[in-house]
């Protein structure tokens, strides 16, 4: 699937929901102002996208993968992997792919994730939450692996 630009993407969504311009853009920019952006593929604030994405009853997200092509950011994939996995069991593999991914891309966004998944998931294996909640009590500095030599 080829990725659109968002003009493009706002107008395919628009049609398969069969809104006019006049609809769509009602109260949040002026008809004119919604066919530069899908004809001209001029630029849009943020906050009328939103707008737009809520009248056409799409979220953010959904509206984030059609754009990237129906690919799914795999930052945002990561991060979700390691919220999720906060009330599971530590999960070697997580933290093998987060190795894999920094030393790949060489992004410190991937260290970070590796960095708190595993100075979170150590410190409530070893503390208890009554010494959480100060900071100071029962606090201890913890090593990290090194993710390459």
């Amino acid at each position: 699937m080829t990725s659109l630009t968002h003009g493009e993407l706002i107008k395919k969504l628009r049609l398969e929901r069969n809104l006019s311009q006049e609809t769509l853009s009602d109260g949040i920019t002026s008809r004119n102002t919604l066919s530069s952006l899908e004809i001209r593929k001029s630029n849009s604030s943020f906050q009328n996208l939103f707008q737009y994405c809520q009248r056409m009853n799409i979220t953010l997200e959904e509206y984030e993968f059609l754009y990237n092509g129906g690919k799914v950011d795999s930052k945002r994939e990561f991060a979700t992997r390691v919220s999720r996995s906060f009330k599971k069991n530590f999960d070697p593999e997580l933290v093998a792919d987060l190795k894999f991914q920094y030393i790949e891309t060489h992004d410190f966004f991937f260290y970070s994730l590796y960095a708190q998944y595993y100075l979170i998931k150590k410190h409530f294996k070893t503390s208890s939450l009554s010494t959480m909640s100060d900071g100071a009590e029962g606090s201890e500095v913890y090593l990290i692996p090194r993710l390459h030599n």
